[in-house]
């Protein structure tokens, strides 16, 4: 089977000031800076030590693979890794492994 590919960050109309961050099994870098009070990503974390090199007191956020993260923007230290069964549909007339492509 195919590796599945999934990393998704969303900001819906659900309560105001809330970010849901999906992370599935492929890599995703988090790291969030409590006095600017900001969360970057990137999916290789490569790029955030280029563009962070210069500046100090970032912080990386540990989400294992098929995890949601979900953050309030009154509170970014205050945020919540939980664990999610990602469950793909069918698409008709694909094998169910192309579905994850």
């Amino acid at each position: 089977m195919p590796e599945g590919r999934l990393h998704k960050a969303a900001n819906p109309s659900y309560p105001s000031g809330t970010v849901f961050v999906l992370k599935g099994n492929r890599p995703l870098e988090l790291r969030w800076h409590p006095r600017r009070k900001a969360v970057l990503y990137a999916s290789d974390p490569a790029y955030l030590d280029a563009v962070l090199a210069e500046e100090k007191g970032w912080r990386e956020i540990a989400v294992p693979p098929m995890s949601l993260v979900v953050f309030r923007r009154e509170n970014l230290s205050g945020y919540s890794v939980e664990p999610f069964e990602f469950v793909a549909q069918e698409r008709k007339g694909a094998e169910p492994w192309q579905t994850l492509q």
